[in-house]
């Protein structure tokens, strides 16, 4: 039987609303990842309007931190590692992509002649710099809709999720914008809700939306923004998308049946997914060293101590060695299968850089936040590297617990020869020759 153009469409249309009655509009299955999103709004709120109501250096840095951290990284490791499921779940997905692209271009023509108006009184030399600045940011449309809106869905419905995007997207706003523009982005924020639900693809509110919307935005509050800014904000963008490949590359590593690194170096597993606790030190001190990196760019040599200066970065220079000598030692001595990466160790190796320290990779990070704030030489640097070192230490104890169950014996034995962290005891014993 041959169906006529009439009737495909009429199933089609019967097709989609059997689809959006299947939805779980509304539902009751709260859990701790409710709490968590629900923690970190509460934490986004003040830190967004501190930072915009109060221009401290202090202020500007935890926002810095959160937009890369909290609001980026840490959800995307909890739903991709804690939780083990895909990046669909973040809305990063080939599904939808042409009509989320298409939507988005609707959008964008609808709003294009007011932006325009609205950079007309905009000083010329920051036009393209606020434009793209407010390209950058990624961290609002993740962390509104792909975290807080999902988040919801999963524990309360549809409904409730595209509400809470909404109040979130207003609330975070208030006292930096008079109340009837907070009313109006909250507003904006429900209807976006229900088009990114459309397809659940981020592609329909970023890069191309949120652009221009969000430039409308922050021109009608009176911000506009230089060229440091947007430099600043690239190197975030960068790390957020360099974490979240990361993030899912290591989930997708863990699926199967092969002993893959964890972190930067050392650690191998055969879970599928892993605890917050395992993750929380390793994203916290990617994140601090990153924020370091922020300092070390306004506060060079801030007490102009040129010594402690070059100190710093001899120090650096000594982390790219306990850096990337450990991959091309791995790789020619670890049993790595042909077109794997170093991670793939099946033997273990104890010679060369590992017959300095355990953990060379986990000590390079040390290395570098420590080169770091002597090069800024900034008090928020010097705290800063206290986290990294701290952290660090609890992955190499992590990676330690794991390597004992790969390798046995063998490596309690290794253990006992060669400190985890600390070169300077290898130096002395191979010195006296005992090693």
């Amino acid at each position: 039987m041959i169906t006529s153009p009439p009737d495909k469409a009429n199933e089609r249309m019967r097709e989609l609303i059997f689809n959006l009655r299947s939805l779980p509009w509304i539902r009751w299955e709260p859990g701790w990842d409710t709490i968590f999103a629900l923690a970190t709004m509460l934490y986004m709120i003040p830190s967004y309007n501190f930072m915009t109501n109060n221009r401290h250096p202090l202020a500007i840095y935890n926002f810095l931190f959160a937009s890369l951290f909290v609001l980026v990284l840490l959800p995307a490791c909890y739903v991709l590692k804690v939780r083990g499921e895909p990046l669909e779940e973040l809305g990063f997905t080939k599904r939808h992509w042409l009509p989320s692209l298409l939507i988005s271009l609707v959008m964008v023509s609808r709003l294009l002649t007011k932006t325009f108006g609205l950079l007309a009184t905009v000083p010329p030399e920051l036009v393209l710099p606020t434009v793209i600045f407010n390209g950058l940011c990624f961290w609002e449309p993740f962390f509104v809709y792909s975290w807080i809106q999902l988040r919801f869905e999963r524990a309360f419905g549809v409904i409730p999720g595209i509400l809470a995007a909404g109040l979130c997207l207003g609330s975070y706003h208030i006292g930096t914008y008079p109340f009837e523009m907070v009313v109006m982005l909250g507003m904006v924020g429900l209807i976006y809700g229900v088009i990114f639900r459309l397809t659940r693809n981020l592609l329909i509110l970023w890069p191309v939306t949120w652009t221009v919307a969000s430039t409308m935005g922050t021109v009608s509050g009176g911000f506009t923004f230089g060229w440091m800014t947007v430099w600043v904000y690239t190197a975030i963008l960068l790390a957020q998308g360099i974490g979240i490949w990361w993030i899912a590359r290591t989930r997708q590593n863990h699926k199967g049946s092969r002993q893959d690194d964890l972190s930067v170096s050392d650690l191998g597993t055969t879970k599928s997914s892993m605890s917050w606790r395992d993750l929380a030190p390793s994203c916290i001190y990617g994140s601090v060293i990153i924020v370091q990196l922020v300092l070390a760019y306004f506060h060079y040599n801030h007490l102009q101590l040129d010594t402690v200066a070059n100190i710093g970065w001899l120090v650096l220079m000594v982390s790219s060695v306990f850096g990337w000598l450990p991959i091309i030692t791995l790789k020619r001595r670890g049993g790595v299968p042909e077109k794997e990466s170093y991670m793939h160790t099946t033997v273990l190796v104890d010679s060369g850089i590992y017959s300095i320290v355990r953990h060379p990779q986990y000590f390079a990070g040390v290395l570098i936040s420590l080169a770091l704030a002597l090069i800024t030489q900034h008090w928020l640097s010097a705290i800063l590297f206290i986290p990294v070192a701290a952290g660090s230490y609890w992955d190499s104890l992590r990676a330690d617990r794991v390597l004992v169950e790969k390798f046995g014996g063998e490596y309690e034995a290794y253990m006992e020869k060669v400190s985890g962290m600390n070169p300077v005891k290898a130096i002395l014993r191979k010195v006296g020759g005992r090693y």
